[in-house]
């Protein structure tokens, strides 16, 4: 019932291609994942960070932007708090999480409702 209720809301807030990719990552999700080794999965990520890193060590002996303290602590702050938000999200059983989805978007549906027409 509640994938009848997503797939009919996605409907009407997605457009075709946002629906066609919504349902190709479901499908990749549901299939076991077996073929993809666990080594390359880590190294991806190392890999970027290492990039990021180096790019916003060029940035700050450029003097483009100032890492003050107050902005590390926030940014870091933010990054717990987005790592607790996932972590709860992710502990949701699917009923849960459908739950959640459909309240979300229904309250995008009344959020855009009140804008009014463009």
């Amino acid at each position: 019932m509640f994938k009848f209720i997503g797939k009919t809301l996605a409907g009407v807030v997605l457009t075709r291609d946002a629906q066609a990719a919504v349902g190709k990552a479901v499908q990749a999700r549901s299939q076991p994942q077996a073929t993809k080794p666990a080594a390359k999965a880590a190294a991806a990520p190392a890999a970027q960070g290492s990039a990021r890193a180096k790019a916003v060590a060029a940035m700050q002996a450029q003097g483009r932007f100032a890492m003050t303290p107050q902005r590390q602590a926030l940014i870091r702050n933010a990054l717990k708090v987005a790592a607790a938000k996932k972590q709860i999200i992710g502990e949701l059983s699917d009923e849960a999480r459908a739950n959640l989805v459909g309240i979300a978007l229904i309250g995008l549906l009344k959020a855009d409702r009140q804008k009014g027409p463009k």
